[in-house]
């Protein structure tokens, strides 16, 4: 796509070649000319993690479905981290791309640790430093860390948190419809990988993600009880009383 620019341009006549008389100087001339500049579409170029299959097109995903326009294709350099643009960062910004996204997998006892930046394209400046996740070496676990990964890169582009995650709380009797039950179950933003992260007696409402979208925390009230904050790992393992109160009797 291209733009319309028009310059003016005021030029004063040379004395001896536009002169109307000897001793008069010619008006000065506007010249208008009318001239096209290529526009960057693309706010993001982003590079395929090395030794990865699975994260990148997740990744890639989450981003094209917000505001941000991101591109993986004919990119002059498939690099890993900033360090390897070096001597090559003319070559990105004359792209007129504001930001590069980078990173690269590899294992460590088992499990799966990316590392990645964002990439200040003009400046060459890394957004808050070079990023890591660790997650188990498993469908589910990848898909999370896909998710978690493009919220951490859309607010450090935009600002504003993430939202490819969700977290939602279903509600039922028991058998003999004395009880209420609540189950706090997580999914990804595209409506897979729905799990369960706990069921309690009483209503699970307000749930709220960790920055790094590892812990959820929620309030959960109670029969004859003030409503208490928990903090639970996403991965499993009991949840932690961030608010203990007692039973009102």
């Amino acid at each position: 796509m291209y733009t319309h620019k028009k310059l003016l341009a005021s030029l004063l006549a040379g004395s001896s070649a536009l002169l109307i008389s000897q001793n008069v100087l010619a008006a000065p001339v506007v010249l208008e000319l009318d001239y096209e500049i290529p526009v960057q579409q693309n706010q993001v170029a982003f590079v395929p993690f090395a030794g990865d299959s699975v994260l990148s097109p997740i990744i890639l995903n989450d981003l094209n479905n917000t505001e941000l326009k991101v591109t993986s294709q004919n990119l002059p350099q498939q690099p890993r981290s900033s360090s390897e643009l070096a001597g090559t960062l003319p070559v990105w910004q004359s792209m007129g791309i504001p930001y590069l996204v980078v990173g690269s997998t590899r294992t460590n006892r088992g499990k799966i640790v990316t590392d990645y930046e964002v990439i200040d394209v003009k400046s060459g400046r890394v957004i808050e430093g070079k990023q890591s996740l660790t997650a188990d070496n498993n469908r589910e676990s990848m898909r999370y860390a896909g998710h978690v990964i493009a919220d951490k890169v859309y607010e450090l582009i935009t600002g504003i948190p993430g939202g490819f995650l969700r977290a939602y709380c279903l509600y039922r009797r028991n058998r003999h419809w004395q009880t209420k039950v609540s189950r706090l179950k997580v999914m990804d933003a595209d409506g897979e990988n729905a799990k369960t992260i706990t069921e309690v007696a009483g209503s699970i409402f307000s749930p709220a993600w960790s920055p790094d979208g590892n812990r959820i925390a929620y309030s959960v009230q109670r029969e004859k009880s003030y409503p208490v904050i928990y903090i639970q790992n996403v991965s499993g393992g009991g949840a932690s009383v961030l608010t203990p109160f007692l039973v009102v009797t």
